[in-house]
């Protein structure tokens, strides 16, 4: 899940973190989480260690919640990827400085199948050879506490810095024929990049 805030991010990070604790099921065994910010708003990733079945379930609770401070939550179930491309041991160690791309998309109901694909078979391996690329992760959208609903699919592609995006082998993921038909077949996007600012512990 994502929450977001517009100030304060390391007081409000702990705070919610602490908030969290006793509602929902935290994956990581140190109660620890990173925290990112855009020039807009501050960003933190908390990961539940529940089954697909228990999604609903988290929904509820988090409906149920009342933060201290204004925070806008969004749920997302993550989508399998071969290790490779998403390691999971990489992020107890990603404590120095990065971004974070977040691509919102969601594709037509008849292009579903194939922009899936190119996901996986195409612009993840060919991301991952960019140099400072660190991992990449795909979500579904389940809920949010927002009002409007958000696109149906989030990719986060973890950079070691923004350098990454002139390099050969990055422009030539991000220019394929088969990416052009596929975002011309989505119907709703949004990308937004973030900083790492630092861990944060319950």
């Amino acid at each position: 899940m994502t929450l977001r805030r517009k100030e304060g991010f390391p007081e409000w990070a702990v705070s919610i973190l602490n908030h969290l604790q006793t509602s929902v099921r935290c994956r990581s065994a140190d109660y620890s989480t990173l925290l990112y910010e855009s020039d807009e708003e501050g960003l933190l990733f908390y990961s539940t260690d529940v089954e697909s079945e228990e999604i609903s379930s988290q929904e509820t609770k988090l409906r149920s919640l009342r933060f201290l401070t204004p925070t806008t939550w969004c749920l997302y179930q993550q989508l399998p990827l071969p290790q490779e491309f998403s390691p999971t041991s990489l992020e107890p160690s990603l404590a120095s400085s990065h971004i974070l791309v977040l691509n919102g998309m969601s594709p037509t109901h008849e292009r579903e199948p194939d922009f899936n694909d190119w996901y996986s078979q195409e612009h993840i391996p060919m991301l991952s050879q960019a140099p400072g690329w660190i991992y990449s992760k795909r979500y579904r959208f389940v809920a949010s506490s927002q009002d409007t609903e958000l696109p149906k699919y989030l990719a986060i592609h973890a950079w070691e810095n923004d350098l990454s995006f002139a390099t050969g082998p990055y422009r030539a993921a991000v220019s394929t024929p088969w990416r052009t038909i596929v975002v011309n077949n989505v119907i709703a996007r949004e990308r937004r990049v973030v900083r790492y600012v630092q861990r944060v512990y319950m």
